[in-house]
């Protein structure tokens, strides 16, 4: 996936992962407000295991319908 300079320049955070959870792309905003959590080291890792329950349930489900 590539991205241009519109998702750096975007004020909000954006995080992108397939429709396993993969964490493929990251812009500033995000690795900035995941910085505690590993920043730009989370990509590649699974978006569900950042996730306590009952959200981790949610997105589960929103990965499998295809949903935001």
């Amino acid at each position: 996936m590539s991205k241009g300079n519109w998702v750096n320049e975007l004020p909000a955070e954006v995080l992108v992962c397939d429709a396993n959870g993969t964490i493929l792309e990251m812009n500033d905003g995000a690795v900035v407000l995941f910085e505690e959590d590993g920043g730009r080291s989370l990509l590649g890792s699974n978006v569900l295991a950042c996730h306590p329950e009952p959200s981790r349930l949610k997105l589960e489900g929103m990965l499998e319908k295809q949903t935001i």
